[in-house]
């Protein structure tokens, strides 16, 4: 019998003991993106019909997740199958599925890992650096930067949809849109990674493009989060979202904002909740064209969960998620994807002409920040520095130089560079 548990801020005895006091077969822990629980009930469902086993789906808030992955994982307790968005903090606890691919896909390991590796190459780079194949790729998303059709229209722009647009270019068009009456021309998340684009596209970012220079403090960095500090300065972004943690959805849900820099994971939500005309603009480039593409794997940690992970990803599984959530699967055979919104489709296509196009030197840069045994666990380790520091300059706390030499010297220290 499948039960769904909903793990809230309750203390950490409540929530382990509310879990673990049942007995199961198989856990698969998880957190939501919207509309993707019906899909996972019912997969679940089919597996349990097929296979006579009992499946516990614990369902745990995003915001708490890797607290809560942690508690189990170093309590002894870990769920049998996790969804996850990565995999370098679970490096001593995943198993690795080597052995068993021959036996669910029918192809070698190799092979396996060339087909599920067409959006994900850093994991395939990650698995042979680390002698194991530790996950399952599962979906992927991409960065991408939305924009309300309408209030383009009434300011006068018009936006190219599958060539390059400046970053000189991007900040006229939020000027313009100011000017027209628009509160926020641009609504941006708080996030390490989505502060990070606009240092790979300045050139910056912060190991450089070998893995052994630490580059947050170099000029083209800087330069980052000057302009990112200056269109908050002038009015042109909610300073609430990064500075008290306002949510940024509802400003551009609202026609508060007129574009909403976030990533493909929206769709669902876009799809669902906006009544009106929007679509996805190239990301804004200064130096190098680039877009982050991210999105989860499906990790067995122990082996009573490998049927289960490689089950979920099969192809008829992975066909149904992707649908749901307007999602690319990870899969060289299920590349062309298409779905039944006509914006979602344009928006899927504009984001993934922006990752085709990706400068080979950023993703050089992003894999070695979020991606890399050796170098990213510091950069993973500093994820809410990175923020302290944006806010620190977005109060004007400390200059952007001032901030970023202190945070890259803390960097260098933890790394061993100095």
């Amino acid at each position: 019998m499948k039960k769904v548990f909903s793990m809230l801020l309750v203390s950490s005895i409540m929530i382990l003991s509310a879990v673990f006091g049942f007995s199961q077969d198989i856990t698969f822990a998880t957190f939501i993106d919207g509309p993707d629980l019906p899909v996972f009930q019912k997969q679940v469902a089919s597996y349990e019909e097929e296979t006579g086993k009992d499946v516990e789906l614990l369902v745990i808030p995003y915001a708490d997740w890797k607290t809560k992955m942690i508690m189990m994982l170093q309590g002894g307790t870990p769920p049998d199958v996790a969804r996850e968005t990565d995999v370098v903090y679970l490096q001593d606890y995943a198993i690795d599925i080597t052995p068993y691919v021959k036996q669910y896909t029918g192809m070698e390991p190799m092979e396996w890992l060339d087909t599920v590796t067409v959006y994900k190459s850093w994991f395939k780079t990650y698995s042979l650096e680390s002698g194991m194949i530790p996950a399952i790729p599962y979906t992927t998303d991409v960065f991408a930067l939305f924009y309300n059709k309408e209030l383009f229209k009434n300011a006068g722009i018009t936006v190219p949809t599958d060539g390059v647009w400046t970053i000189d270019q991007w900040y006229d068009a939020m000027v313009k849109l100011k000017e027209s009456g628009v509160r926020y021309p641009l609504v941006w998340d708080r996030s390490p990674s989505r502060f990070s684009w606009l240092m790979y596209t300045y050139g910056g970012g912060y190991w450089d493009e070998t893995g052994t220079k630490i580059i947050l403090d170099s000029k083209e960095s800087i330069e980052a989060i000057e302009f990112f500090l200056k269109i908050h300065d002038e009015d042109l972004m909610p300073k609430a979202v990064w500075i008290s943690g306002d949510a940024p959805l509802k400003y551009f849900q609202n026609g508060l904002s007129a574009m909403y820099l976030s990533g493909t994971w929206m769709l669902p939500t876009f799809a669902e909740q906006l009544d009106f005309e929007w679509g996805a603009i190239p990301m804004p480039v200064k130096r190098e064209r680039y877009t982050f593409s991210g999105g989860k794997l499906i990790v067995p940690l122990t082996e009573e969960g490998v049927e289960l992970a490689f089950y979920l990803t099969n192809k008829e599984n992975l066909a149904d998620i992707s649908s749901a959530l307007y999602l690319l699967p990870d899969r060289s055979d299920m590349t062309e994807v298409t779905y039944d919104d006509k914006m979602v489709q344009e928006a899927n296509i504009v984001a993934m002409n922006d990752l085709l196009n990706t400068s080979p030197a950023a993703k050089k840069r992003q894999d070695f920040d979020w991606y890399n045994l050796k170098t990213s666990p510091v950069i993973q380790g500093n994820v809410s520095s990175i923020v302290n520091m944006v806010v620190s300059v977005l109060t004007h706390e400390q200059t952007p130089e001032e901030a970023m030499n202190k945070l890259a010297d803390q960097i260098r220290t933890e790394a061993g560079l100095k």
